[in-house]
């Protein structure tokens, strides 16, 4: 419900200056995806493959086999 990038009137200066208003981004998977989607260089952004292989879009079934296979590790 908010615009990373502030307000209507500061938003188009926010944008030059590469400055990102995360805060409201409760969750650490969707706060990883959207940093890297807004990455001022656009070489350092995800393609829409990675986004789409990207962790906030696995379903219950592969995040429980990801989630053992790195206890596994730690094992």
């Amino acid at each position: 419900g908010f615009h990373p990038f502030g307000s209507r009137v500061h938003r188009e200066a926010n944008i030059l200056a590469n400055k990102i208003n995360l805060v409201r981004v409760t969750d650490p998977v969707a706060l990883h995806l959207i940093s890297k989607c807004l990455q001022s260089e656009a070489q350092k952004r995800p393609s829409m493959m990675e986004v789409l292989q990207h962790p906030l879009f696995w379903d219950k079934h592969k995040r429980l086999l990801f989630l053992l296979d790195v206890s596994d590790l730690l094992e």
